[in-house]
């Protein structure tokens, strides 16, 4: 009890140490920050004003980060959201590392690698639908690993709800939890006996008709959710030429967007 509760008080003071140091950074300008800084504003002040929003994206992240909105406006509702959301990232990465390292202590690093990293903080700048979206997937992995532990209703259930929550998000958090969650969760399923015989098909069917519903929302929707069509961008993910600093704005000839 005591280790629970000194682990929940360093991931807590991480959080909130996190919290602190990404706001003060995004709000060093009164402006939006960010290669899509303006985008974030202006989605949210459309579904304030309308409850849709004003260009088809993924949804979730809007509407985690409208209550930040509402209580203040779209500029600042959208930066403090980003900070907050990003900085949350410790609690699901802290709870998956205990898992996947077999301790307390591998959580802690892993937290603290994920609330220190450039990377992490990078994200909450430039692109904060990916890293509210590292912030679910990752919920909703520790959720598929705890029902891959012990299978009962609830778990199960918490965890179908957390994947669909993901898919909802980002298009990247969506293949993390598809790639990685889904797998385990058979594979652990086999292992342990929980699926085996008709249940293991009956899982395997699901997961095929799962994968039916969403490439059919991202045909009707390839905007909003993972499609065909992106797979295409596999094959810019390795280059011959090597990047060491700011990959994300490497243009398709190779060069630098400085």
């Amino acid at each position: 009890m005591r280790a629970r509760l000194v682990s929940a008080g360093v991931v807590t003071a991480l959080i909130a140490w996190s919290i602190w140091q990404r706001w003060n950074l995004l709000a060093a300008s009164p402006f939006p920050l960010g290669v899509d800084g303006y985008f974030y504003p202006v989605e949210l002040r459309a579904l304030l004003a309308t409850g849709h929003l004003a260009y088809p994206a993924s949804p979730l992240t809007f509407y985690l980060l409208a209550p930040f909105a509402a209580l203040s406006d779209p500029i600042t509702g959208a930066k403090l959201g980003a900070a907050v959301y990003g900085a949350l990232i410790a609690a699901p990465i802290y709870a998956v590392g205990a898992r996947l390292g077999g301790g307390r202590g591998a959580g802690l690093v892993a937290a603290a690698l994920a609330t220190t990293s450039l990377g992490s903080l990078y994200l909450t700048v430039e692109f904060v639908k990916n890293g509210i979206g590292l912030t679910v997937a990752l919920g909703a992995l520790w959720l598929v690993l705890r029902a891959t532990e012990r299978p009962t209703t609830a778990r199960v259930v918490a965890a179908a709800l957390a994947v669909v929550a993901a898919y909802a998000s980002h298009k990247m958090a969506a293949a993390l939890v598809v790639i990685v969650g889904v797998p385990a969760a058979l594979a652990a399923g086999a292992t342990h006996g929980a699926l085996r015989g008709r249940r293991l098909l009956y899982a395997i069917a699901g997961v095929i008709v799962a994968a039916i519903v969403a490439l059919a929302l991202g045909a009707a929707s390839p905007e909003r959710f993972p499609s065909t069509g992106d797979l295409a961008l596999g094959g810019a993910l390795t280059s011959p030429t090597a990047h060491w600093t700011a990959p994300a704005l490497a243009l398709p000839d190779g060069e630098l967007a400085l």
